[in-house]
């Protein structure tokens, strides 16, 4: 029906516009910088809520829905060059109500959308472009749409009046296109089998997406690329659970084909969203935060499985990308930096020969050879052509010397480049991406010390705490300087944010933070839990024009962990730290709510997987009894915290003020003897086994790494 209806349109020439009421532009007032740089357009742009759905069915009319971000290089090539033509806006504005949406505002609509347009359409990304009901039911649509049709692909000129003329003439079967649309979303895919949560799982699910491994240029499948963190996390904790030869070489074959390809900005420090191919040399150039969050963790995994410094200064230079543009005074992250440089210009990020020895007075032949550019006209971006070992074997200089040179002169090219105009820094503050990067400079403080990664990650949360709560108790979307919360919390929200609270517990030991990320977790079951166990991204019960009535519980994974992946993670986590039974019973009912196809599925479980994996098959969980003030509880805490063991968790407590409720039985009853308390001890428990007490910091370490590993 949909397919008919598309090829259909084609059939339908241009209809005489009709008087219509005068659209205006309302973004004008708007809170997001993406929606307010459309409120010049002459289109007549209405923002996304109950008022443009009302207005839509006062008059009759369809809706030309856009859904973009202000990262998006395209997005702003179709307001520039399509929306901006004086025909088809008025033409727009005299048939359809225009509603424009942030997708980084209003995640819920873009993947209520994203997920019509995959099924229905076969598309999805940004911008989405669609045509739909009065009601918000999809009819018809597309991504990009330039004014007139190049390369094939249909131009927006042609296509509109086609649409109206199809909506007019035949509104029955526009009406059961959408109820298709609807139908096909909501049908359960009958490949899919119940999940059955076998201890076996997470190796399923693994095994399935190891068949994807691209061999020849890392990574997995073969077209777009994007940083697989979630997947090489749970390779990592299977490998420090098995010590698979297999597992090491997939996650360096892929570790190390980013960091030389040109996905990672060799100049800036960043990670760009995604290349387009399979070889790594195709980015689209947009830095979120949430994508540097992702580089960071998945670099310090690196560092700790193989030892090697190279991922170490990987790690290291995203994070000083971060503290150098994405780290905002006062606590919290901005959210985005453009692809583009100032005016749209998108040749910021590229180069030939020609510009680098302009840019050059020294080392000029050094760094062409180094990103291969040696006889290049056409700009491009840069990747790694020959690497610093090479360089200074062929010029019989030290590595550590010809690391200088090639470090000194990025940094001047980096200079020139930045001279071309910096791209633009979205700084609104999104409670989720934030939380996730604070969890990643935990970690790097964890793994790589460093009282600057702490404060800043500290300061991140106390800011999210202290500014983005609710008066229900959870924490907003959105807050943006000078106008305060934009947004109400989703699931991810509170899920993400009492994550990082649990790493900042196990960092600080200080138990307030482990409060809160309770806290936040009891208020996301009561507020989004469903009765099946699984939990919605948006309140349970709370409805919204054109959002459907029907709960979305996500658990696969995108640029971030899945909805239902990150909360059993965190129940899982919670149970391991507090000894809670209920936090247990949650996190099953969680994971045994959801569907799971391995086949169809496997790469975008892996969140899910590692969930399960830990549900399933238990992690190490380390218990620290001594006094806060004393320097040899701090010494077992950091030996704890920097060992490889993905999964486990680190909690030091007082034991004079612990709750011995919330210990493992065999340490709490330890800490009742009266020699347990005379100076700090560790404990390091698996299933239902703890250690006997560890005093060095170093044996300690090395017990975290062995106890209960798989054979």
């Amino acid at each position: 029906m949909i397919v008919a209806v598309i090829l259909a349109l084609a059939a339908y020439a241009a209809t005489p516009a009709v008087a219509a009421e005068p659209l205006t532009n309302r973004l004008a007032g708007e809170t997001s910088e993406y929606l307010r740089s459309a409120a010049a357009s002459p289109v007549a742009w209405q923002p996304w809520g109950a008022t443009a759905f009302r207005l839509a069915r006062e008059l009759d009319r369809p809706i030309l829905l856009s859904v973009g971000a202000g990262w998006c290089h395209w997005c702003h090539v179709m307001d520039r060059e399509t929306y901006a033509d004086p025909t088809i806006a008025a033409f727009i504005n005299a048939h359809f109500v225009p509603i424009k949406v942030d997708r980084d505002d209003r995640p819920d609509v873009d993947a209520r959308y994203q997920e019509s347009a995959r099924r229905v359409l076969g598309v999805a990304g940004w911008p989405l472009t669609l045509f739909l009901t009065a009601d918000g039911e999809l009819v018809t649509g597309g991504d990009t749409f330039l004014p007139d049709e190049r390369e094939g692909i249909p131009g927006l000129r042609p296509l509109l009046p086609r649409v109206v003329a199809f909506l007019r003439e035949h509104p029955g079967d526009a009406r059961a296109a959408a109820l298709a649309a609807r139908r096909l979303q909501a049908a359960p895919d009958l490949s899919v089998r119940p999940a059955q949560l076998s201890p076996r799982l997470a190796g399923e699910i693994l095994d399935i997406t190891l068949a994807q491994f691209d061999a020849a240029h890392g990574g997995f499948g073969e077209a777009a690329k994007h940083v697989p963190a979630a997947i090489l996390a749970l390779i990592g904790r299977r490998y420090a659970e098995t010590g698979e030869p297999r597992l090491r070489e997939v996650l360096t074959k892929t570790l190390d084909a980013m960091a030389t390809g040109a996905i990672r900005d060799h100049l800036g420090g960043g990670f760009f969203r995604y290349t387009t191919d399979r070889a790594w040399r195709a980015p689209h150039f947009e830095r979120l935060d949430v994508i540097q969050a992702q580089a960071i963790a998945v670099y310090l995994l690196g560092y700790q499985m193989t030892g090697a410094t190279r991922y170490r200064a990987v790690a290291e230079a995203v994070l000083a990308y971060t503290e150098r543009v994405l780290v905002r005074p006062g606590g919290g992250f901005h959210a985005a930096q453009s692809g583009d440089g100032p005016g749209g210009t998108d040749g910021y990020f590229l180069w030939n020969e020609a510009d680098v020895r302009a840019a050059l007075a020294v080392d000029a032949d050094l760094l062409v050879r180094h990103f291969g550019l040696a006889g290049v006209v056409e700009r491009r971006p840069l990747a790694i052509a020959v690497g610093v070992d090479r360089l200074a074997a062929d010029a019989g200089a030290s590595v550590a010397s010809m690391e200088r040179r090639v470090r000194a002169g990025a940094e001047r090219l980096r200079r020139a480049r930045a001279a071309r105009g910096e791209p633009a820094v979205e700084s609104t503050v999104y409670a989720d991406r934030s939380a996730l990067l604070a969890s990643a400079y935990l970690e790097a403080y964890k793994v790589l010390g460093g009282n600057h990664r702490r404060r800043v990650a500290l300061d991140t949360l106390d800011f999210l705490w202290s500014r983005l709560r609710q008066p229900d108790g959870g924490v907003a979307h959105a807050y943006r300087h000078g106008r305060g919360i934009t947004v109400a919390g989703f699931l991810d929200d509170q899920m993400a944010v009492a994550s990082a609270f649990l790493d900042a517990f196990e960092v600080t030991g200080a138990v307030g933070h482990l409060d809160r990320a309770r806290a936040l977790v009891a208020h996301a079951v009561d507020r989004f839990r469903d009765a099946d166990g699984a939990f919605s991204d948006t309140p349970i019960g709370v409805a919204e024009a054109g959002v459907p009535a029907e709960p979305r519980k996500s658990f696969v994974d995108e640029d971030r962990p899945g909805g239902n992946a990150l909360a059993a993670l965190v129940l899982e986590r919670l149970y391991g730290l507090t000894s809670d039974p209920s936090y247990r019973t949650l996190a099953r009912d969680t994971l045994a709510a959801f569907p799971l196809s391995a086949h169809r599925l496997g790469p975008l479980t892996a969140s899910y997987a590692y969930a399960a994996d830990l549900h399933l098959n238990g992690a190490v969980h380390v218990v620290i009894a001594g006094k806060a003030s004393d320097p040899r509880t701090g010494t077992l805490a950091r030996g704890a915290l920097r060992a490889f063991r993905p999964g486990k968790t680190v909690a030091a407590y007082d034991p004079e003020t612990i709750d011995p409720g919330r210990l493992p039985a065999p340490v709490a009853a330890m800490l009742g003897q009266p020699a347990a308390v005379s100076e700090p001890r560790a404990y390091v428990c698996s299933a239902t086994l703890c250690s006997l007490p560890q005093q060095d910091a170093d044996a300690l370490r090395g017990l975290v790494e062995r106890q209960g590993r798989r054979p």
